[in-house]
């Protein structure tokens, strides 16, 4: 069958979670779409969870051994039928007009490739924040070029012909980054936007990949960063990477920063932001000046 959206969630060991996951996709106010569930070579009861769903628009992929989200991600998409590509994880909860919000977003805007949404933290199931992201194109990529992942990864929904016309695909080295890559891989030929909606509820627990694997996906970054830096022409000193990290990817040392290394800095990125026309020069100009009273206030 033809479907309009292919729900793609990877699953590994995600017993605890795993129903209220799946039910907030399968109750989704939205009908039309498939939901690809890979369980990636899962020891718990995942798998049985999984099974014991007869919803005809479920289709199962089960990994012999596992091989990680990216790859696990990368088959979701080859075997997806949809006009539009949509991302969930197996500990999250989608609220139930997701889709309907985000398709009607889609359908008046075919100029976005891709499109996310705000969404609200569950942290040891009790405490509740919201979390936003910038919501235009230019602003979003500005954001990434300071390191900031643009979108939260579960929510979003990409254009089904962007995707296949890129042959586009999640790199399996850049392990617990793999998202933020795919983002700045694909900056210039793609159209980012963010809803200014929460829709969706992302979970914070201790096998949470943010924080089991805090700094492996820390310094993958760094190094996603890096090179999109340099491939924008934007070549820096490893002192003034250090300072341009510390807003969203911040060490551990806390290291100060000399006046000399802070203005250098300033100068190569506020240059940069005059002659990108891609990038937001507002939002360029007002990270920098927030992130030179950062890094000022260390001394």
């Amino acid at each position: 069958m033809k479907y309009k959206i292919s729900v793609i969630m990877p699953v590994y060991n995600s017993e605890k979670y795993l129903v209220q996951s799946i039910e907030s996709i399968l109750n989704q106010t939205y009908e039309d779409f498939e939901f690809i569930i890979i369980d990636d070579g899962s020891t718990d009861n995942s798998l049985s969870i999984i099974n014991s769903y007869k919803d005809n628009r479920i289709k199962v992929i089960t990994n012999k051994n596992n091989i990680g989200i990216s790859q696990s991600l990368n088959i979701g998409i080859l075997n997806s039928s949809g006009d539009y590509i949509t991302r969930m994880d197996s500990d999250d909860i989608s609220l139930l007009n997701r889709f309907e919000t985000q398709i009607t977003f889609m359908e008046s805007n075919s100029g976005i490739s891709i499109c996310g949404c705000n969404m609200y933290i569950i942290k040891d199931s009790k405490n509740v924040s919201d979390t936003k992201y910038c919501l235009d194109n230019s602003e979003i990529k500005a954001d990434m070029l300071f390191g900031r992942t643009p979108f939260a990864h579960p929510t979003i929904m990409m254009r089904g012909s962007f995707v296949h016309n890129c042959s586009l695909k999640y790199n399996n080295s850049a392990i617990y980054a793999e998202d933020l890559e795919l983002y700045c891989n694909y900056c210039h030929q793609a159209k980012y936007a963010n809803i200014n909606k929460c829709l969706h509820i992302y979970r914070i627990h201790n096998d949470s990949v943010s924080v089991k694997y805090k700094e492996t996906q820390k310094n993958n970054a760094k190094l996603i960063i890096r090179r999109f830096l340099k491939s924008e022409g934007l070549i820096l000193t490893e002192r003034e990477f250090e300072i341009h990290c510390a807003l969203y990817l911040p060490s551990e040392n806390n290291c100060t920063f000399n006046e000399t290394d802070i203005i250098k800095w300033y100068n190569k990125i506020m240059c940069f932001a005059e002659r990108a026309d891609e990038y937001s020069k507002d939002r360029i100009s007002s990270l920098a000046n927030l992130l030179i009273r950062k890094v000022r206030n260390r001394k």
